[in-house]
């Protein structure tokens, strides 16, 4: 389920998704329509029905906002910079959709005057 998400959305569409799913399988708890167990159940088909509708219909998700009062972790950072060199991109982009820029990111290298034959 996370891997077509991210297929089609970024971490943080599929952040809100994943949000939206669980607020929605808590309002039918609290309705008192289903129990507590099958609340939690139902939270992962949600989500596949989501994601399906979403990329179906061609829904805008709006992605969750990083909190820049917190700071990212030694190694979010380090896979995103460093190996992946894609920075915010990581957690505002799909992966699915980037998967030909981080190849070239990854594998290409571009050629500089210096490595040009004289």
């Amino acid at each position: 389920m996370i891997n077509d998400m991210l297929e089609h959305f970024s971490v943080s569409e599929s952040m809100q998704l994943i949000y939206s799913a669980i607020m929605k399988a808590c309002a039918r708890y609290l309705a008192g329509g289903i129990t507590r167990n099958h609340a939690a159940n139902t939270v992962i088909t949600i989500c596949k029905n989501y994601t399906t509708r979403a990329v179906n219909e061609g829904w805008t998700v709006k992605g969750f906002e990083r909190d820049y009062d917190i700071e990212i972790s030694t190694a979010e950072s380090y896979f995103y910079t460093n190996i992946l060199r894609i920075g915010e991109d990581g957690f505002r982009c799909s992966p699915g959709m980037m998967s030909d820029k981080l190849y070239d990111k990854l594998f290409l290298k571009e050629k500089t005057d210096d490595t040009q034959p004289e």
